[in-house]
């Protein structure tokens, strides 16, 4: 459901597109750091869903019941826990590129 969203964060990131950083900076939720954005799902909620109306509840619903990862690893990139809280609304996660060993 999100893929195409983040699809298109991916593409900034490889871009360094200079519009996602003063996005970033206008929310507390995400930061830019080394070239991946560590967010939490309140920060990225607000990042893509904030022109419409999905309510974030569903949204976070559909993130832990989609395939979210599986499809951004077909793009060469996940989303890992960056840092846990014990708690996922505050808990902060990364989008990043997949590591090849």
């Amino acid at each position: 459901m999100f893929v195409d969203k983040f699809a298109a964060l991916i593409n900034s990131l490889i871009q360094g597109d200079g519009a996602l950083a003063d996005i970033v900076t206008d929310n507390d939720g995400i930061h830019l750091i080394n070239n991946t954005l560590v967010f939490t799902l309140r920060g990225i909620y607000l990042l893509i869903c904030k022109s419409e109306d999905i309510p974030y509840s569903k949204f976070r619903a559909a993130l832990y019941q989609g395939n979210l990862n599986q499809e951004l690893g077909k793009l060469g990139y996940q989303v890992v826990i960056s840092d846990s809280t014990g708690n996922i609304d505050t808990s902060w996660y990364q989008l990043k590129p997949i590591e090849v060993v």
